[in-house]
């Protein structure tokens, strides 16, 4: 296999896809999702599994890790939420989303509430001329 960089209007620059984290047990942290290339981080979106107990302790950080650098970027917070509730946090003020370079990981720690899980996916966008695989 080969890498190589396209236009930067090439159609995997436009369009927006999905990286999915998975479901969390009820007292664990989500796993990380690492950037494969460069690309933007756009949103994280939870839906809600079984819910939760605590109002203010179900709640989710999404962090992003860039070498020994942990930067807070969103709280998603679920409380007591019935299953299929769905809460979509955006990342970054800005509407380009949070830049990461390959090998950045986005992971999410919970909070207090040991009874809530739920469901990830986050929300990325590919950088112009970022590096793929051909």
């Amino acid at each position: 296999m080969t890498t190589k960089s396209m236009a930067y209007d090439h159609a995997a620059y436009l369009v927006r896809m999905p990286i999915v984290s998975g479901v969390n047990t009820a007292n664990t942290n989500f796993p990380d999702a690492a950037a494969f290339t460069a690309m933007s981080a756009m949103s994280a979106t939870f839906t809600v599994v079984t819910a939760g107990t605590s109002a203010a302790g179900n709640l989710w950080v999404v962090n992003k890790i860039s070498g020994t650098t942990t930067t807070a970027l969103a709280t998603a917070t679920l409380g007591t939420s019935a299953a299929g509730t769905v809460v979509n946090v955006p990342l970054s003020a800005t509407a380009g989303g949070v830049s990461m370079i390959q090998g950045d990981l986005l992971f999410t720690a919970k909070g207090t509430d040991t009874a809530g899980v739920s469901a990830l996916v986050y929300e990325v966008a590919l950088q112009p001329l970022a590096t793929v695989t051909a």
